[in-house]
């Protein structure tokens, strides 16, 4: 999953929510913070931006004022440790707004120093020198979900030998999983392949956060399945290998072997939990999740103390992997050859 710092945006949205706030009310301190963990990741991120209103142009004024704070001390707090955060500066995408570089407090939790599923961490913002606490809010990482279906490698007692599973992605497919702690949740397709020889990542997802069975079988309560329609796997992501214009490889090709290790690990369907907060913020978010009413204001979702906005959430993945069918693999561009079953 990528997720963008674009948090002048984002905050003059959800102050815009607020009722108690006008167009252009009494000014005060507030600020917006950014943060999802991930317990696989070697760094951790955090932005923290400055509320602003403006008479002028809204998308001018950041870029000639810097909106990001670099001053305070940050730290995470969590399972007996603590992580200071340090200042890193990361260019933006290229052509986009509000200046091209962003300050990030970064957190190294490489391994042996990882975060760890269904711990809580808590975020505390201080000024310098200053021993109370300016922000907090914390999370708790959710468990990876256990999949299933796709399975993962099935052993063969008579050869001695591991199997993945094939996926014919052009019939209707259930993705089913233990839920875990997980409050929402979010599937992928991810397929890596080589352009000429440089390494990419093709992706077909991710689906809405959902959090009940949709269109196929399971408890709900500790299981939840994801039913993919016929056909939309492959023509996702034809869009990306149709823009191709070298030689595709995908290193599929040893979908059996003795040991685990030296299966494929090309292409994996992935399903993310993500924990109540930023599910929350997510479906929030959702410009169609309050039906046909499009005057409603979607609600102000923050877990930051005080007026301040913003989340600090947490995800969790999971990922099992396969081999496409050849008809998938054809009808989504990878391969030229047509098989026999594909019409």
């Amino acid at each position: 999953m990528k997720y963008h710092f674009f948090w002048s945006l984002v905050l003059v949205a959800l102050l815009g929510c607020r009722e108690e706030i006008g167009v252009l009310a009494p000014e005060k301190e507030l600020y917006g913070v950014w943060g999802i963990l991930d317990p696989e990741k070697d760094v951790q991120y955090v932005k923290i931006g400055q509320v602003f209103q403006a008479e002028e142009d809204a998308l001018a004024y950041p870029e000639e004022n810097d909106l990001s704070v670099a001053g305070f001390e940050v730290s995470i707090h969590g399972d007996d440790q603590v992580w200071e955060g340090t200042i890193e500066e990361i260019p933006r995408d290229p052509g986009g707004s509000f200046g091209a570089s962003q300050r990030l407090y970064r957190f190294e939790t490489p391994p042996g120093a990882r975060l760890k599923a269904e711990e809580t961490y808590e975020l505390i913002i201080r000024r310098p020198g200053v021993d109370s606490i300016l922000i907090s809010a914390t999370t708790t990482i959710p468990s990876a979900p256990d999949i299933f279906n796709p399975s993962g490698p099935v052993y063969l007692p008579r050869t001695n030998d591991y199997l993945l599973p094939t996926i014919d992605f052009e019939d209707d497919y259930a993705v089913i999983f233990r839920r875990g702690t997980g409050f929402g949740f979010e599937v992928r397709v991810l397929v890596d392949y080589f352009e000429n020889g440089v390494p990419q990542t093709a992706r077909w997802g991710p689906t809405k956060v959902f959090n009940k069975p949709g269109d196929c079988e399971a408890d709900g309560i500790v299981e939840l399945c994801y039913q993919i329609p016929e056909a939309v796997v492959s023509r996702g992501l034809s869009t990306t290998f149709s823009k191709v214009s070298g030689t595709i490889f995908v290193n599929d090709t040893i979908p059996k072997a003795s040991q685990i290790n030296q299966l494929s690990s090309s292409v994996a369907v992935e399903v993310t939990a993500i924990d109540s907060i930023f599910s929350t913020y997510i479906t929030a978010q959702d410009p169609f999740g309050f039906g046909l009413n499009l005057l409603m204001d979607p609600p102000v979702v923050t877990n930051m103390s005080g007026d301040h906005v913003g989340i600090f959430g947490s995800i969790h993945r999971a990922r099992n992997y396969i081999i496409l069918d050849a008809c998938t693999k054809y009808r989504a561009g990878i391969t030229n050859y047509i098989p026999g079953n594909c019409f």
